[in-house]
């Protein structure tokens, strides 16, 4: 009956987690998304200059495609830099390189996407922005491994597989890791968002850098960057507020479920308590006709019988009147000698 009642909380928690993080990842980013629009720089690239080199849009300026390009030099990047509905950074990710390897050792032809920086506006904070992610990081593979390998298909598994299990609590035989994926699960889908943020981190990073190497200021550059990075972050945050919500709602509901049964449960009548002046002493059974039963004695080690003891003898009405007083006015028992 436990199992049924925590596998329907389970369910309404999943829907609550899908909802609500459908919900978060369209509401969180929208405020930093109306701060970026009024903060971006440049002007936008025209549908008829898509896929164009940057030289040849005249939305970019001579002296901005110069910095750019300079930008690219010295950060050994060689990629094309075209004209485009978005701004991105499109790189072959380790997977595929390596899908790609697998594929051509067995025969296959095909060519992998080709390398390329996309912009839709001729602001140069975001052009250095873009230059920043196409640069080799310090770790190089190993850095881009890490964030394909959470930024895929992979990690997006990996996430979902997280958030699933934090629904259902683990009963008394499951194992430690699955109780410990349980109690962490929050903290867990946020250490899946970690290297996507980082490479975000990172490309500001290097914009805020190369741009001083230009003979630019920093400080209007990661101002007009930093309503683009708390945008991931809401994205990021809304599947960990989502899975921190179902767990809140399914122990609310287990906890109902709880009460409910506990109320439903027939209670048993207390025993009547008996007043100071009711409890009466033994001599005051001799008066109400309860009187002590006669003791006898244990059985003797050869296995004679037991010989019963003469019967006691009623207490004097003297000791009888001594022990109601006692009793009445007990201090313990609070003084009951007005009633």
């Amino acid at each position: 009956m436990k199992r049924h009642q925590d596998l329907g909380s389970s369910i309404m928690g999943a829907g609550a987690m899908a909802g609500s993080n459908e919900l978060l990842k369209r509401l969180l980013p929208s405020i930093p998304a109306a701060l970026h629009e009024k903060l971006q720089t440049g002007t936008a690239v025209p549908g008829k200059s898509y896929g164009k080199p940057i030289e040849e849009i005249a939305e970019f300026a001579p002296r901005d495609v110069k910095k750019i390009r300079d930008f690219a030099a010295a950060e050994n990047v060689s990629v094309p830099i075209l004209g485009g509905p978005e701004s991105y950074f499109q790189r072959n990710d380790v997977l595929s390189r390596a899908g790609k390897n697998v594929m051509s050792a067995i025969g296959w032809r095909g060519e992998a996407p080709e390398e390329l920086i996309q912009l839709n506006r001729s602001s140069l904070p975001v052009a250095f922005h873009e230059l920043g992610h196409a640069s080799r990081p310090a770790l190089g593979d190993a850095w881009h491994l890490v964030h394909d390998l959470f930024e895929t298909t992979p990690g997006k598994l990996t996430r979902t597989g997280i958030m699933g299990a934090s629904l259902l609590p683990p009963g008394e035989d499951d194992s430690d890791a699955r109780k410990f994926v349980h109690k962490h699960a929050p903290a867990l889908v946020a250490a899946t968002q970690l290297p996507g943020m980082a490479e975000e981190a990172r490309a500001t990073y290097r914009a805020a850098k190369g741009a001083r190497r230009l003979g630019m200021e920093a400080l209007p550059v990661i101002k007009e960057l930093a309503p683009g990075f708390a945008m991931h972050a809401g994205v990021a945050a809304a599947p960990v507020i989502a899975t921190v919500l179902a767990q809140k709602l399914i122990d609310y509901l287990r906890g109902q479920s709880g009460s409910e049964k506990h109320a439903a449960a027939p209670k048993m009548p207390a025993p009547p308590k008996a007043s100071g002046a009711l409890r009466a002493s033994a001599s005051a059974s001799w008066h109400v006709g309860a009187y002590p039963k006669p003791k006898s004695t244990a059985p003797s080690p050869g296995g004679g019988k037991a010989k019963s003891q003469p019967t006691a003898k009623p207490p004097s009405n003297r000791a009888y009147h001594s022990d109601v007083a006692k009793s009445l006015n007990n201090p313990a028992r609070g003084a009951r000698a007005s009633v």
